[in-house]
């Protein structure tokens, strides 16, 4: 594989810096989707080690990457008695937000958006890493930009939702995969555990 020249690295830095600019624009103008309180208010009980809500569905690299913001940024209402007895997410997140102030709730969730950017940042970086060791620089950096235009990544990926963080972890696991089936031992066995 070909060392990254200079102009290479400028040009998938352009291609990371216009990304991020429109996934922190998307971020602050979207409103609230269905599913996102749920999230986020999942995430902040792991932080808080009470990750017992109904229906723990979601990943835990999403919890670890968003959770922080709810948890240490942001002091949340408790949720009324009613909601907090169905123990479910949907009910918990919905009584918590209608309890704040709507300028303080999309503070909440633009902020809470902003680390899961590192989901679709990361999956634009390996499709050109792999892109350089299957073929050329030049259709390494095009196919990096074709990812970072697909349109329901850039669609979810400035959102608290799963299936961007989900997509790059399978696509991390499909590269180490490849890796490890061009080059296998040991070493790549435990990268692919990992």
């Amino acid at each position: 594989m070909p060392s990254v020249s200079s102009a290479e690295r400028a040009a998938l830095a352009i291609l990371l810096i216009a990304l991020s600019g429109a996934l922190v624009f998307e971020a602050r103008q979207t409103g609230i989707t269905a599913d996102e309180p749920s999230h986020l208010i999942s995430a902040r009980q792991y932080w808080l080690g009470r990750d017992t809500l109904k229906p723990r569905d979601m990943p835990p690299a999403i919890k670890l990457a968003g959770g922080w913001v709810p948890r240490f940024l942001f002091k949340l209402p408790e949720p009324g008695a009613e909601a907090a007895a169905t123990n479910h997410e949907w009910m918990i997140s919905s009584d918590i937000l209608n309890r704040m102030p709507p300028d303080a709730v999309g503070d909440l969730m633009f902020r809470s958006r902003l680390p899961l950017l590192v989901f679709p940042l990361a999956m634009v970086t390996l499709v050109w890493w792999w892109g350089r060791q299957l073929y050329s620089p030049g259709i390494a950096l095009t196919l990096a930009a074709l990812a970072a235009a697909e349109p329901t990544a850039l669609g979810h990926g400035a959102l608290f939702k799963n299936d961007v963080a989900s997509a790059c972890g399978l696509l991390a696991v499909a590269y180490r995969l490849w890796r490890l089936w061009h080059q296998p031992d040991w070493t790549r066995v435990w990268w692919l555990a990992a």
